[in-house]
């Protein structure tokens, strides 16, 4: 079958809406965390007194922590709802089925907002009123603080024992330094400023060193990389060009170098990514795009890797004006050409080019098949827009392929291979 099959293929078929009844609670990885203070405020949307006031509705919840969490919410079912969708600080990360009346939230450091939307059968959408059940954490406010600091000049490069507010003459100058001087566990925060590309190297251990801002500001970053072994690495609320894991490429005959493990890209502000040689990466909420001519992409990129991407999560983000020329290379808001336990799950998608807001295909080089398998498409809202072909074209020889739950407009188109 042709890449870019014509619009009035015949064999096109049609997705529709798929609303369950059954009960489906939000879970999202819990990492054991170190003991520590753990902090929370509620601000609820109305002025609420009294010892009762975090038990109060609200309509939306925001959450402003200097640790991550488990916040629990409950709401009262509106006569109708067939479905609820569940977002932080506007990404949708789950749906629930007419059952639900409590959901978990993860919550992070910073703030965030918590929102629920009852659905009708009719698509009629209603903000519901939240109160909390459960937190785990007592109130407080949020302090802007961590074990080190980047700022654009640098400093020693010193790490405190203890998160300590920012200090001049202490930061690092890259990413990479602070990494350097990092502990397992470490909050690192960025100051304000535009730093150019910057690499991570290293794997520290669990848990993972946290890279995130200095509240209140956006650091901007061209190209983050994150090399061959390096581990144990979440990258939060960054704002960046794209970012790139694991090694594009070994020479014929070398030997493959161990894939980067342990990575988490949460809340990210990009236009595109590559994960090519990783496990266990997740890439949770963030926004993806504009983009021209490049797509965000899970492969490895030559017949020489050995390492196809394996167990990779891709939830809650917004993919959007993902473009092409009329005439030129296929682009995708998603490209996934090989891999093993690759999950797309409660996404949306706006504006994608070329062949399909998500494509699942074989790399196709003379007599060589990467690893492609176990890939599941789920619970994600495609767009009518754009000039994609289909919403999602895919293999059918892909074993462990699973597509379910997702709202797509313009069907699929299955290659038959």
């Amino acid at each position: 079958m042709p890449l870019e099959p014509p619009r009035d293929a015949r064999h096109v078929e049609s997705w529709k809406r798929e609303f369950t009844s059954r009960r489906l609670l939000l879970r999202m990885p819990v990492r054991r965390w170190n003991v520590g203070v753990v902090i929370l405020i509620v601000v609820l949307a109305l002025s609420l007194g009294g010892a009762g006031a975090a038990n109060s509705p609200s309509r939306d919840l925001t959450i402003v922590r200097s640790m991550p969490g488990i916040i629990t919410v409950a709401w009262s079912p509106p006569v109708g709802a067939v479905l609820y969708r569940l977002y932080r600080s506007d990404h949708l990360l789950a749906t629930a089925g007419a059952g639900a009346s409590r959901a978990r939230f993860r919550v992070f450091v910073g703030s965030q907002r918590l929102r629920v939307v009852a659905v009708t059968a009719r698509g009629a959408k209603t903000p519901l009123g939240l109160r909390i059940l459960g937190a785990s954490g007592a109130g407080g406010a949020a302090a802007n603080v961590a074990q080190l600091w980047v700022d654009r000049d640098g400093g020693s490069c010193s790490r405190s024992p203890q998160p300590t507010p920012y200090d001049d003459g202490r930061a690092c100058r890259s990413l990479g330094g602070a990494q350097t001087a990092a502990q397992p566990g470490d909050l690192v925060r960025v100051t304000a400023g535009s730093y150019g590309s910057q690499r991570l190297a290293l794997d520290k251990g669990s848990p993972a060193v946290v890279f995130a801002p200095s509240l209140g500001t956006t650091p901007e970053f061209d190209v983050v990389t994150v090399d061959a072994g390096a581990g144990w690495i979440e990258l939060r609320d960054l704002k960046m060009d794209s970012f790139e894991v694991g090694p594009t490429a070994t020479p014929p005959g070398g030997q493959p170098p161990a894939p980067a493990h342990d990575l988490t890209f949460r809340d990210i502000d990009a236009n595109v990514f590559l994960v090519n040689q990783a496990v266990r990466t997740s890439i949770l909420g963030g926004d993806f795009g504009p983009a021209h001519h490049r797509k965000p992409t899970v492969a490895v990129s030559n017949p020489w890797d050995a390492y196809a991407p394996t167990n990779i999560l891709v939830e809650g983000a917004f993919f959007h004006d993902i473009t092409m020329d009329p005439g030129g290379e296929h682009v995708e808001c998603i490209l996934v050409y090989s891999g093993d336990r690759v999950t797309i799950r409660n996404n949306r998608f706006r504006n994608c080019g070329g062949t399909g807001d998500v494509a699942v295909l074989y790399l196709r080089y003379p007599g060589y098949r990467p690893r492609l398998q176990n890939i599941t498409v789920t619970g994600n809202r495609f767009g009518a827009d754009g000039d994609a072909y289909y919403n999602l074209q895919a293999d059918t020889c892909i074993p462990g392929l699973l597509v379910r739950d997702n709202v797509a407009p313009k069907g699929n188109y299955w290659n038959v291979c």
